[in-house]
């Protein structure tokens, strides 16, 4: 049970980690889209870090499919 908790927590913790990274790059494109196309830093800052938390969740989600569908792999064994 300890191992599995520790497992959890590790896990969270490459999420996060994920997702400031994600949130950073979103920012940093943002602010450039919104300089260049839109004229407006709001609107490109809104739409990087909408994509800066959604791809890092994507990704995850994706990766565990992916895991799932092996042969051997999802559950453990």
């Amino acid at each position: 049970m300890a191992h599995e908790d520790s497992k959890t927590t590790a896990d969270e913790g490459t999420y996060g980690k994920d997702v400031g990274v994600g949130l950073s790059a979103g920012m940093s494109v943002g602010i450039l889209l919104g300089l260049l196309v839109f004229d407006n830093v709001g609107a490109g800052l809104a739409i990087g870090m909408s994509l800066g938390l959604t791809l890092p969740v994507l990704r995850r989600s994706l990766a565990a499919r992916r895991s799932a569908t092996r042969p051997g792999g999802g559950d453990g064994a």
